[in-house]
């Protein structure tokens, strides 16, 4: 028996010396060449056992037999392939990347190893499925864990790149410029994760094709529909519910035409509406409609035959609120909000594009974008004393044509010819209380009492823009002056503003050096002109026509690695700035600001290889603004009457400050594990410096009647705060953690997941995102962001 026993444990312990083995041999080949691939990584699963191809494409792999295995083959330039049947014997065909579909092709992997393409980061739907799921799924808050980016917080969508305004960043949808991609005044993009192909995202130094942003780009590649068969999916979440439908126009199998349709509806709302019904949450919320918003993209692509390809997309986004503020029977304010308030509105934006791709050749491309957008809006806050009531309406056009040539192996030359117009009109009435600049108090004890009835400020636009035109042009030349080591990008841009009748004139240049299996070294810069966007700062009554456009000039210098497994990232830059618009009493605005930033950041990337994934993003960035010319608030108030007169500007003048969204340091940790197909842990850390604030010194209190004339009537005490230095004080460090796990859910077609959203909210964490204060200005609040919250989803496929 203790024989038995013995032999029985010492095959237990050595059974993994006998686990049946595969050898694996293979060669991996370009398709098109049927030449064999140096440097192709090989990897099998699921137990990550790796190799390199040598320089026939030959390979070779030894790993243990295991249910489900397959090999995943890939290299950079090439589209990668995953094998599951006859895995002793590979042969394998890797196509290049490519740009255009069909018989006529062009060869994005080998063209972009010719580029010089700096401060550059691409995430492709992966990379945004495995990230931790925000609360209501956004592309753009996986765009916001990248090195540059600078974010107010958990609750905003709006980038501040390498030190600039959240506005100096364009967004592209599908090569349309989209004017508001945004919903909830910021709080979250259009850009549907379900739906995007690839979002390259720019953090300085872009090149000419890309204008009329002085900070960054966002350019975002929608997918086409699948051309296999028609299939789909439903997602349930807490907070949104998403259906996605693609499949073949005509015969599946036999067709290049395709569709794809998806739509999104928030409908948290109606979960807070259950829970204060069910008392879960606190309050008297009869009667309102929390926030919520509907979206709907439709994109159809057409293969008119070898050469051309047409696409129809559209997007169609209407969202809304109507709510009271809880009246508290203290009358205690809410979030900065007074009690019994009202804040109504509706928003609705559509966009429809189509886009031509003709590709004559391998070496000749064309792209012909036409495009339409309308924004209709209608805005109201109203409470006992300060109501405000506007209404918007946007229309924009847009045409570009880009054509790509490649005359031979040493140059890639682009060009480009467009224009985008543009008629804004707004309906704004506006009631604010305030002290009169011009009015003083009559000094009767300790409370100074106005010489006026309770003083308010009213203020009305009825505004229609004329037509705005901005015509554009570029060039730009890829050139390899050295085989494989030495490339140059030379390029110039220049846009026409038919309102003040300006020309800008930007070149750009780009170096790059590659040092074989060291790294890659580039550097690049530029002059970045960006004119304002709303019409209103160039009307000759509310703002002023002869504006300039706004200049920043770049430099960066960029060191990369890129191997199979990872990309390694460090940029310096540097940013200068001349004729920022600011505000002006007597002009309403003018060139008058300056500026600067500069930094570094740091870029770490584990490639979606193996079971673990994910990357790490530090960046540290000072930014400074100064207003050097203005006419002084004195100086004005001698030209008006009392009743005109103004009081401080809110930024203080020819001195260097920090403006709102000088965040020094970012760090941001992504991680994500796979411990098969079905099961993913996926965690984000956010680490960042404060925000900067203005603090309060003090405050003066006044008393008036609403009837000066009538000793009967209501008398009000009205307080003013009294602000120390501008931005001088910073909020505390804000910190976050997400995690987030996706599981099997009963069916085989079915997956769930369960997120655990602010982590460090149960340790006591804060985020700060601004202070407030009560209307006395002697009690100051905090607006944090969201608690610890759990957040349940399933997903369906069909």
């Amino acid at each position: 028996m203790k024989k038995l026993f013995l032999i029985s444990f010492l095959l237990l312990l050595t059974s993994p010396l006998f686990a049946e083995k595969i050898e694996i041999y293979g060669k991996v080949v370009d398709k098109t060449t049927k030449t064999g691939i140096e440097g192709v990584t090989v990897i099998f699963f699921p137990t990550g056992e790796k190799t390199i191809t040598i320089a026939n494409g030959n390979f070779s792999l030894t790993a243990e037999k295991q249910d489900g295995m397959f090999l995943q083959i890939m290299k950079s330039g090439y589209n990668s392939i995953k094998i599951k049947s006859n895995l002793e014997e590979v042969y394998a065909e890797l196509e290049l990347a490519t740009k255009v579909e069909g018989q006529k092709i062009t060869v994005k992997g080998k063209r972009d190893e010719k580029k010089v393409i700096i401060s550059r980061q691409q995430v492709d739907q992966k990379n945004i499925e495995r990230s931790t799921a925000n609360l209501f799924g956004d592309s753009v808050k996986v765009i916001q864990t990248l090195p540059g980016v600078v974010t107010m917080g958990e609750m905003s969508a709006l980038m501040y790149v390498r030190g600039g305004d959240a506005y100096e960043i364009m967004n592209y949808y599908d090569r349309l410029l989209m004017v508001d991609a945004y919903v909830w005044g910021g709080m979250m993009s259009v850009f549907n994760p379900d739906l995007v192909k690839t979002i390259d995202f720019y953090s300085g130094a872009f090149p000419a094709q890309y204008g009329n942003a002085m900070s960054g780009i966002l350019d975002a590649k929608m997918k086409d529909g699948t051309t296999e068969e028609t299939k789909g999916f439903l997602d349930l979440s807490l907070t949104t519910l998403t259906g996605i439908i693609e499949g073949p126009i005509g015969e599946k199998g036999k067709t290049d035409d395709s569709y794809m349709i998806g739509v999104r509806r928030t409908h948290y709302d109606l979960a807070i509406k259950l829970m204060t019904e069910t008392g879960v949450i606190k309050g008297n919320y009869e009667g309102v409609q929390f926030p919520f918003f509907y979206d709907a993209h439709l994109h159809f692509k057409f293969q008119l035959d070898p050469v051309n390809i047409l696409r129809v997309y559209s997007l169609l986004v209407y969202e809304g609120m109507d709510f009271t503020f809880d009246a508290d029977p203290d009358g205690e304010t809410q979030e900065g909000w007074k009690s019994g308030n009202e804040f109504h509105y509706k928003d609705f934006k559509y966009m429809q594009g189509v886009s031509l791709t003709s590709a004559f050749s391998d070496k000749l491309i064309m792209e012909n974008t036409l495009g339409f957008s309308l924004e209709n809006g209608n805005f109201k806050y109203v409470d006992q004393y300060n109501p405000v009531h506007f209404k918007t309406s946007y229309n924009y056009s847009l045409y570009q044509n880009d054509l790509t040539w490649k005359p031979n192996d040493s140059h890639i030359l682009k060009f480009g010819l467009g224009a985008y117009a543009y008629v804004l009109s707004m309906d704004m009435d506006i009631v604010i209380n305030r002290i009169p600049a011009g009015f003083a108090p009559i000094t009767t004890g300790e409370i100074p009492i106005l010489a006026t009835d309770i003083p308010y400020y009213e203020y009305s636009q009825d505004y229609t823009s004329k037509l705005f035109f901005i015509g554009n042009f570029y060039v730009q030349d890829d050139i390899e002056l050295a085989k494989d080591f030495f490339f140059l990008n030379l390029g110039f841009r220049t846009e026409w503003f038919n309102i003040n009748k300006k020309f800008t004139a930007d070149p750009r240049i780009g170096i790059k050096l590659v040092f074989d299996d060291l790294l890659t070294a580039k550097v690049a810069g530029g002059i970045y002109s960006q004119q304002i966007s709303d019409g209103r700062y160039y009307d000759k009554k509310y703002g002023n026509p002869n504006l300039d456009p706004q200049k920043a000039y770049h430099l960066v210098l960029s060191f990369e690695k890129d191997t199979p497994d990872y990309f390694f990232r460090l940029d310096f830059f540097g940013k200068q700035y001349k004729d920022l618009v600011t505000e002006d009493y007597r002009d309403n605005f003018k060139n008058g600001g300056i500026g600067y930033s500069y930094g570094a950041e740091l870029f770490l990337q584990k490639k979606i290889i193996g079971n673990w994934d994910g990357w790490i993003s530090y960046t540290f960035v000072v930014t400074r603004r100064k207003i050097t010319d203005r006419i002084s608030k004195d100086d004005y108030n001698t030209t008006v009457a009392p009743s005109q007169m103004k009081g401080d500007y809110e930024l203080p003048f020819n001195q260097w400050y920090a403006p709102a969204y000088d965040r020094q340091h970012s760090l941001n940790i992504i991680l994500n594990y796979n411990f098969d197909e079905k099961w993913q842990l996926s965690t984000t850390t956010k680490l960042f410096t404060g925000l900067p604030y203005t603090p309060l010194d003090g405050r003066n209190v006044y008393s008036a009647r609403t009837n000066i004339n009538d000793a009967n009537t209501e008398t009000r005490k009205l307080y003013s705060p009294i602000y120390g230095s501008y931005n001088s004080d910073r909020m505390p460090f804000y910190a976050n953690m997400d995690v987030k796990l996706t599981m099997p859910f009963f069916w085989d077609n079915c997956s769930s997941f369960v997120q655990a959203m602010n982590v460090f909210y149960l340790f006591g964490a804060k985020k700060i995102m601004r202070y407030f204060y009560d209307e006395t200005y002697t009690i100051r609040k905090e607006e944090q962001g969201l608690p610890f919250m759990i957040i349940l989803g399933v997903k369906a496929k069909f």
